[in-house]
């Protein structure tokens, strides 16, 4: 097997040129320092590959000879061993190099480690790679913003997502290997899209869960590996240590999609396999990596991401790739991070199921740290200022990195979207049309083999579009009971036929059978349909779906069956609505907040400016005149009121929630870090209880870097269930915290809280919503005594004021009183 040595396929940091950009990475990411110990090989195992003609007897011989034990025997590269030894590294390998007759190699077990430059955060407005209208990203190399490396860029310049997203948005069976760090399965963007073994799921002949029955189950070699495996630990829990690495690598190829929530994967369907196999500091062996390699082959994975690499060749790992491609996988790496042309590995093997990759910026600029090759580096893809979910510190949030270990997802998100489109290729196939599809940039000319970038939109044109379903106008965030609602659909056929008769609405409530009942067709590609529920005790859940003569049958939402829109059945209210511009109960401090400055306090801001013309309290509420503040009123100097030496707590009151359900709370916030003499170390903490305040579920952490750290109001929502329980005891806490006095400079407010939830309407005449009976509600009475005909449905529900059924005149003689008591 040939091996490449000139151009690029490397991935790796190098550690003497970026020493000093590492540094503050070290401490929370996958790459390591110059400071760290060096990791070449392990002092305890070596690799060997024994000759297929040698008899077992002599091959144990020559493994006790330096007593050794079989760690791991490979079944995807036969008479390859990992083996733990008693003596030097080098007296082992000289003995298995010294019989050649029994062994075809031995070598040592060496560290490969993990590729990527640091620094935050969401798909319209910092998600360039897929549509770039020429957002500013941050493009400093390290977690420390640096004041100019904000760029703006060129529109275009991405990797043409929706286009292909127009076509399909994957398959939800397409299983991806991430072969790196631990995975955060339960971060709220990748935990729809997790793998879940389908041998080690259900229940045993003994009644036990096969997750946790400490059986092999599926006969695998792995206990209980029900999503993936740890081979650091050799454990079930492919979390691991530092799950940072690995989450965002696999929020790009496969964070879900359109759930509301933070990124979009470039499949937002698809399942992600965990195999972790570089630890806490990223480093890992070999042997690991071939065994991960393995495990995915064994589960007939084709596609896998790599994101690590080692300037050596190892023998072993090559001929773990080299069995992996005759299994027909293909194997997607980073090109690495060393900013020149030599090679490094497994990207650089000579192999026709690698695809080697490098990262350009958001000008279409090949990335300054990125490694190239005009025979050995394959594409470009986007990979600086990339953001993805991350697990730091224990949170589940969201941030932006730099490295070709972000561009390599991009390019193995891009391979099995396209697979899973065309099931029937082979992985020589998927390889061409990627290659073959790129978009020509001028800096890629001479230093990549296709001088082009990725264009997952061109890759996926070869694709005949199927039938797109789509609700005209927004689909209710509740359906009233006894009033039906009605759907506009929009079915186009656009490459393919319609099979007559199979437009189709499904609904079911309670969790009972699906019931079917068909479109009316209103004209053009345009159809009609009603639902209508009962109760607030029924719990809707409906899909659409169309058969498409050559697509088959296709669904909104895309899982169907599996996953239908649920609408919760009730009226939508305000259940709790606070702009703070009276007093409604909320209180600053808390037991063991300690700042001496800066503490929250409800104000009408006064915005201090900093020597550089950064705004660094706010200047204004979000909304109205007053908000809270943490010491938001301008002393003179630009730092002499900001949170110092500890922490400062804001608490709600106890809100009810009880009854209700989707609730939704949404606020507003500002928040400054970045600046000072030590920036970028504090954070802002807000967290959810739903027991008074006993315990607490952290909702958001903002900081401490990222766009949404540099002051200025931005407004969030999130789903209260995701966090708590709906009690009557809903409290809601925002902590600004800067425990150690050394110079950073930390700035928050808070404003327009909100928390809307769905309740069975109670009469009480409030149609919209607004607290308040007038004209508007009596305007509304009207429309629904004519009827839903008269085009008003919403809240009808609310003026059956005598609870009969019905909306009548003695009801608006009830509604007349009650607005006079009002």
């Amino acid at each position: 097997m040939a091996i490449q040595t000139d151009g690029v396929r490397s991935i790796g940091v190098s550690i003497t040129v970026i020493v000093s950009l590492l540094q503050a990475f070290f401490c929370h990411s996958a790459v390591a320092d110059k400071g760290a110990p060096a990791r070449e090989f392990d002092k305890s195992t070596i690799l060997v590959r024994f000759q297929a003609s040698a008899a077992k007897s002599a091959r144990d011989a020559l493994c006790d000879s330096v007593g050794g034990v079989v760690e791991h025997e490979y079944s995807l590269v036969p008479n390859l061993i990992c083996l733990r030894i008693n003596v030097s590294v080098a007296e082992a390998l000289s003995a298995f190099q010294a019989r050649p007759d029994l062994v075809q190699y031995a070598e040592p077990n060496r560290y490969l480690q993990a590729v990527a430059t640091p620094n935050d955060h969401l798909y319209s407005s910092l998600q360039w790679g897929a549509i770039n209208t020429g957002q500013i990203i941050d493009i400093s190399w390290t977690p420390v913003p640096v004041p100019g490396f904000d760029q703006t860029g060129t529109p275009g310049a991405d990797a043409n997502l929706e286009a292909a997203w127009d076509i399909t948005t994957g398959d939800a069976d397409f299983v991806i290997a991430v072969i790196d760090t631990g995975i955060d399965h339960n971060h709220l963007d990748l935990d729809p899209n997790i793998w879940e073994n389908p041998g080690e799921t259900g229940v045993d002949g003994m009644g036990n869960l096969m997750s946790t029955n400490g059986i092999d189950d599926d006969s695998n070699g792995y206990i209980d590996d029900v999503r993936g495996w740890d081979f650091v630990n050799d454990d079930n829990d492919t979390t691991g240590d530092n799950p940072f690495h690995g989450s965002h690598v696999a929020g790009i190829l496969g964070a879900a999609g359109n759930n509301g929530i933070g990124i979009a994967g470039v499949n937002w369907r698809c399942k992600i396999m965990p195999l972790q196999f570089l630890d806490a500091t990223g480093f890992g062996l070999c042997s690991d990596a071939a065994r991960a390699i393995e495990y995915a082959c064994d589960k007939g994975v084709k596609v896998s991401n790599n994101s690590y690499g080692d300037p050596n060749v190892d023998q072993s790992l090559l001929d773990a790739v080299t069995a992996a491609r005759d299994m027909g996988h293909l194997f997607v790496a980073a090109s690495g991070n060393n900013g020149n042309s030599l090679p490094f590995y497994p990207a650089s093997f000579d192999l026709d199921n690698i695809i080697s990759v490098a990262a350009v910026d958001n000008l279409d600029q090949l990335a300054g740290f990125s490694n190239f090759g005009a025979t050995s580096v394959d594409l470009g893809a986007p990979g600086v200022g990339v953001p993805s979910t991350v697990n730091q510190n224990g949170q589940m949030t969201f941030e932006s990195l730099q490295g070709t270990s972000m561009a390599s997802p991009q390019v193995a998100g891009a391979a099995a979207l396209l697979w899973s489109a065309m099931p029937g290729w082979t992985f020589t196939q998927v390889r061409s049309q990627i290659l073959s599809t790129v978009r020509p940039i001028p800096a890629l000319v001479d230093v990549t083999v296709t001088e082009g970038t990725l264009d997952v939109g061109a890759a996926l044109a070869i694709v005949p579009k199927p039938p797109r379903i789509e609700v005209i106008g927004e689909i209710p965030s509740a359906l009233e009971p006894g009033f039906p609602t009605i759907l506009t659909v929009l079915i186009d056929p656009r490459d393919d036929t319609l099979v007559a008769g199979t437009q189709q609405l499904h609904l079911r409530t309670n969790g009972g059978t699906f019931a079917s009942s068909t479109l009316t067709p209103i004209g053009g590609d345009l159809y009609e349909t009603q639902i209508t529920v009962n109760s607030c005790t029924e719990e809707p859940e409906f899909y659409l779906s169309v058969e498409g003569a050559n697509s088959g049958t296709v669904t909104l939402p895309p899982e169907g069956a599996t996953h239908p829109s649920a609408v919760p059945a009730g009226v939508q209210k305000v259940a709790f609505a606070d702009s703070f511009e009276t007093d409604l109960g909320w209180v600053s401090g808390a037991p063991g907040d300690n700042a001496t400055t800066g503490i929250w306090d409800r104000m009408d801001p006064q915005g201090t400016a900093h020597p550089n013309g950064d705004i660094l309290q706010p200047e204004n509420a979000f909304d109205g005149a007053v908000c809270w503040a943490t010491g938001g009123l301008s002393l003179g100097a630009w730092f002499a009121n900001d949170v110092d030496n500890g922490t400062t707590t804001l608490t709600s009151p106890v809100i009810d929630l009880s009854g209700a359900h989707s609730a939704t709370m949404s606020y507003a916030r500002w928040y400054s870090t970045d600046t000072g003499p030590n920036p970028s170390i504090d954070n802002l903490v807000i967290d959810i209880s739903d027991d008074g305040g006993g315990s607490w579920t952290n909702a958001e952490t903002v900081g401490p870097t990222g766009v949404e750290t540099s002051g200025g109001w931005f407004k969030h929502s999130l789903r209260v269930e995701d966090f708590a329980s709906l009690t009557n005891s809903i409290r809601i806490r925002v902590i600004a915290s800067d425990p150690n006095p050394t110079g950073s400079v930390l700035e928050a407010a808070f404003d327009d809280f909100r928390i809307t939830a769905v309740t069975c309407c109670d009469g009480d005449g409030d149609s919209d919503n607004d607290g308040d009976l007038d004209l508007t509600d009596f305007d509304a009475f009207a429309a629904c005594l004519d009827g839903p005909a008269a085009g008003l449905t919403s809240g009808c529900a609310c003026f059956d004021l005598n609870g009969d059924g019905n909306i009548e005149l003695n009801d608006y003689s009830t509604l007349q009183e009650m607005f006079t008591r009002s």
